[in-house]
């Protein structure tokens, strides 16, 4: 049996070794390959860098972004693979041979029990040591009628028998699992847990080194110059030695794991051969090793690895979420240096390129002129005609071209866009940040970290709350500086024709005294000139000026903003941020709370009167009731004096808008995508059209859309996107088209003034065309009149679109209520196989148009409460800035419904909506207070006149007469009366109805029926 004991003693270690150790070596193998990993990456890393000689910080970032791609991947596999398993769970090949040895053995062999089973030996007890002896004495008892026997045997010269040995049962399976998998099992417990500390150094050393290349990184992108770097010096070498030191010392690990293994086994086999011979007597009874007690032995094996693997996966979770919190803060950080260097050049671009340009023509333009006058040689009356000949060129080339077109190129620059835009990126990626991350309060990882060591903070919340608004603020002002400076620099250059035109006005005025001296009204001309020349140099010097500002604060900004970021790799300042953050928390609630009580006193005496002056009203309001009851006074006028009153005063605030702000709510078909707010759904089904057609189908188009919804720019937008190869040729009547002639004149011209006859020639020029077309038509409400034969034009044009269509793709927009009452006279559905209607905007589209616009201002908002607002408690009892978000909800939900998705009404409202401008902030008033009752009162003639406004998107006088069949006068008393109310514009020679009125007056319509 000992032999099979040896056997048995091989078969464990090779399956400790094979099954448990080889795990263990595994994961130090897989450290070791990490180090060698990170090696190799170190030294990629340094030969960008090395090769990025006076490159910009863009490929510094794009070089360490890239290195932080390989350690991320370390970061997400470690924290995936921190699962808390079981002993079993982790080791199941182990468990699994183990006991299969176990369960291959004897269930119980008899043994013959040794002598030191009956002797008391030195680490026995008293009672042992007696009982042993009691033991001994009933051996020697036992052994009696042997002994007697064997006298007689000797006598009788007979054999005699041996003396009768005393032997014990071992259970030997359970020994064996109490001891080779249970004792063992926790005896490997320390292996495990030497591995587990050793991985967790390793992975905070590599922590380290990524650390330690992100502030490398960070040195040069602070330090750079103009975005060039001033080094490019990356020395890996350190940082490769310490990976060589961590590979050696993993090769010493496994040399002591093994070490420490071979001593664990050598102490559990002479545990196991001990109790071998113990089993089953005296001293070992065999219920030691009761499954009982095995079982109970093992679930304690793997509640402590369980125990222990918790503690590691702490460690490492802390570790990981640290590694990665660092990894966020420095990947964001580089993001919005990126963002920052993309936004100087944007602006560079276009101040010292697009507008520098301009400035330079200019200054060209003046020191030309001034040339031909230093030049000049002749008498007075070729200098007066010269004179005269340059301060017309001036009016007309200077004046009406050159400025204009430099101040074009100025606004167009939109130079508080990219501020704006940068804005929203820095505020994009800190609400991407993560909200809430673990981080341990401890510094050290080769230690198991307690639950109750690792707190949780919100790196989004910390950074939102303090360094973003700083962040705003210095963007706010500098868009608010832009917008002041660009003004500046506009009366400069305005200024250049004024000084021109004045100079060498006052250089013909000496030349019409009496004997005038030719040089010196040269002179007054050069001088003047030569002064304007220096005003183009201090235009373009206030332009780099301006830009110098712009980058000295950007560049601040998203330092001081970078800053921040950093402070939260360093566990202790996270801490410090955290109770800071709470403290200015608790800050601000005891100011809002003192800022109520104060508001709540300041606000009684106005909320007194404001009561009062209700009150008054009332009683009043029944007064005047009561007397036109009973036919004292007169009726109500046709319009009320609060609207009346809003469009007087909202005009004049219109008026006193900055003029960039004015260009900004403009209403005008966009070009390019900044405010283009976009409608998926009509654009898939556009581009489906265009697909059809360029497959040879049907496809024309026909988009359906209120006046200022949007139709012109969804359109320029498609064209901009489709990218389209096919002529397009788009046009909008200037004037309504009454006649076929006038149609085939009108697509004459369109096609290039080409001369046609008629109808049927245009047809045939169309499709005689080797080269497809694409032909735009805006306003299809103008190609009739509401008259006997009024829609003659429409029918012509159908026929023209239906025998066209497969050499022309034709996209024809209409306003919402023309095609309505068109398509219930006409069915003009019929004759297009494409009916897009512009989907209605939500709430949120309809604030991001103008939010965005606003944003670009760089201007303040306050929105101004209404009545209501003033006599409601619950509103009198919120915070200054509750107040603010209140009134912004209600005012937008109000617009909303207003516009009704009408982007041109949602503009013209907004501008209205203004109150004054003070300072660098523009107060809105609120669109509760607007009363519209007054419509009820209109006449039936007045509603059917609005109604045809409608209809026809705007008539002129003519067209009113024509349509309603009445004396020219009649229409003009009826127009000029609807103009005087303010119910009607004029728009050159064409009355439509005031954008203020128009969701009102459509809802008044279809509320009469006459609309639906």
């Amino acid at each position: 049996m000992k032999e099979a004991l040896k056997l048995g003693k091989h078969k464990i270690a090779k399956i400790v070794k094979g099954q448990y150790l080889s795990v263990l070596e595994e994961k130090i193998d897989q450290q070791q390959q990490l180090a060698a990993e990170m090696n190799v990456a170190l030294g990629i890393y340094a030969e960008q860098i090395k090769a990025l000689e006076q490159a910009d910080l863009l490929m510094v970032i794009q070089a360490t972004e890239t290195f932080n791609a390989f350690t991320a991947k370390i970061i997400q596999a470690g924290n995936a693979s921190q699962e808390v398993l079981t002993f079993d769970d982790d080791f199941s090949a182990y468990t699994s041979n183990i006991n299969d040895y176990i369960d291959s053995l004897p269930v119980v062999v008899t043994a013959i029990q040794g002598e030191d089973r009956f002797k008391p030996g030195p680490k026995d007890s008293m009672l042992m040591s007696i009982r042993k002896r009691i033991k001994k004495m009933g051996f020697g008892l036992s052994q009696w009628p042997t002994n007697i026997g064997n006298i007689g045997r000797k006598i009788g010269e007979k054999p005699v028998k041996p003396p009768k040995q005393w032997t014990h049962k071992i259970p030997l399976q359970n020994l064996s699992r109490f001891y080779f998998q249970d004792e063992l099992g926790l005896g490997l417990l320390p292996l495990y847990e030497l591995v587990c500390q050793q991985t967790s150094i390793n992975f905070a050393q590599l922590w380290y080194i990524d650390e330690e290349v992100d502030r490398w990184a960070t040195q040069q992108i602070l330090a750079a110059d103009d975005d060039k770097l001033t080094t490019t010096a990356f020395d890996p070498k350190p940082y490769q030695e310490s990976l060589n030191e961590m590979t050696a010392s993993l090769d010493g690990l496994k040399k002591n794991l093994q070490s420490q293994l071979e001593e664990l086994l050598q102490n559990i086999f002479s545990e196991y051969n001990l109790a071998y011979d113990k089993a089953g007597t005296l001293e070992l009874p065999a219920r030691r090793f009761s499954p009982s007690i095995s079982k109970n032995k093992h679930q304690r094996l793997n509640s402590d690895y369980k125990k222990i693997n918790q503690g590691w996966a702490n460690t490492f979770h802390a570790l990981f979420e640290g590694w990665e919190l660092d990894q966020e803060m420095y990947n964001t950080s580089y993001l919005i240096s990126s963002q920052l260097h993309l936004t100087k050049q944007s602006l560079s671009n276009k101040i010292s390129v697009n507008v520098t340009s301009e400035v330079e023509t200019l200054k060209r333009f003046l020191l030309e002129i001034k040339g031909e006058l230093a030049q000049f040689s002749g008498d007075e009356k070729s200098l007066k005609s010269l004179l005269k000949q340059k301060k017309n060129h001036c009016q007309n080339q200077l004046k009406d071209v050159l400025i204009t077109q430099t101040l074009e190129t100025l606004f167009t620059q939109n130079l508080a866009n990219d501020i704006d835009q940068m804005e929203t990126f820095v505020k994009n990626k800190t609400q991407q940040l993560s909200n809430k991350r673990p981080l341990a309060q401890v510094n050290q990882y080769d230690r198991i970290i307690k639950s109750s060591e690792i707190d949780y903070i919100s790196p989004q919340e910390l950074i939102a709350f303090e360094t973003l608004p700083n962040f705003t603020e210095v963007t706010t002002n500098l868009k608010s500086q832009i917008i002041k400076e660009t003004q500046e620099i506009q009366l400069n250059i305005r200024e250049l024709a004024q000084i021109t035109g004045f100079n060498l006005g006052a250089a013909l005025s000496a030349l019409d005294r009496k004997d005038p001296d030719l040089k010196e009204c040269r002179l007054i001309a050069e001088e003047g000139l030569g002064r304007a020349i220096v005003k183009t140099e201090e235009v373009d010097h206030a332009l780099q000026n301006l830009l110098n500002v712009i980058f000295d604060q950007m560049q601040a900004s998203i330092l001081a903003f970078n800053t921040k970021l950093f402070e939260l790799t360093e566990t202790e300042n996270v801490f410090k941020v955290k109770l800071r953050v709470a403290k200015a928390k608790a800050i601000e609630r005891s100011k809002n709370i003192r800022k109520k009580a104060v508001e709540n006193v300041r606000n009684l005496v106005p909320l007194i009167v404001d009561r009062s002056t209700h009150y008054a009203k009332q009683a009043i309001i029944f007064y005047d009731r009561t007397k036109r009851k009973y036919g004292i006074s007169i009726g109500p006028q046709d319009l009320s004096a609060e609207v009346s009153g809003f469009l007087a005063k909202a005009q004049a605030a219109v008026q006193k808008l900055p003029y960039v702000y004015q260009k900004l709510f403009e209403i005008a078909p966009l070009n390019d995508d900044t405010f283009f707010e976009k409608r998926p759904e009509e654009m898939e089904k556009l581009k489906v059209a265009l697909k059809n057609w360029q497959q040879g189908n049907s496809s024309s188009v026909l988009l359906i859309g209120e006046t200022g919804a949007g139709t012109t720019s969804l359109l320029n937008h498609f064209l901009k996107e489709s990218r389209l190869q096919t002529k397009v040729i788009r046009s909008i009547p200037s004037s309504r088209i009454h006649s076929s002639q006038d149609l085939v004149k009108y697509m004459g011209r369109l096609l290039k003034n080409i001369e046609i006859k008629d109808l049927n020639e245009l047809i045939d020029f169309l499709n005689e065309q080797e080269e497809k077309k694409i032909i735009l038509l805006d306003h299809l409400q103008r190609f009739f009149l509401r008259k006997i034969d009024g829609f003659a034009n429409l029918k012509l044009l159908f026929e023209l679109i239906f025998k066209t269509r497969e050499n022309i793709f034709w996209m024809v927009t209409i306003s919402q209520y023309s095609y309505d009452y068109l398509n219930k006279t006409l069915a003009i559905s019929d004759h297009f196989p494409y009916n897009i209607k512009l989907v209605e905007l939500k709430e949120p589209q309809i604030t991001n148009i103008i939010l965005k616009r606003h944003g670009v201002s760089g201007y303040k908002l306050e929105f101004l409460p209404a009545k209501e607002d003033l006599e409601s408690k619950k509103y009198q009892k919120l915070s200054p800035e509750a107040k603010q978000q209140v009134l912004k909800t209600a005012y937008f939900s109000r617009l909303n419904k207003l516009a009704s998705s009408n982007i041109g009404l949602t503009l013209v409202y907004w501008l209205r909506s203004t109150s004054e401008v003070v300072g660098d902030k523009i107060a809105i008033m609120s669109l509760k207070d607007l009363d519209f009752s007054f419509l009820s009162s209109l006449s039936s003639r007045k509603i059917f006149t609005l109604h045809s406004i409608l209809l026809h998107d705007g008539l002129t006088l003519n067209e009113h007469a024509t349509v309603f069949n009445q004396p020219f006068s009649e229409s003009e008393l009826m127009l000029l009366m609807l103009y005087e109310d303010g119910i009607i514009i004029k728009v050159e020679d064409v009355y439509k109805i005031n954008p203020l009125l128009y969701r009102p007056i459509v809802n008044w319509l279809i509320s009469k029926n006459l609309i639906h």
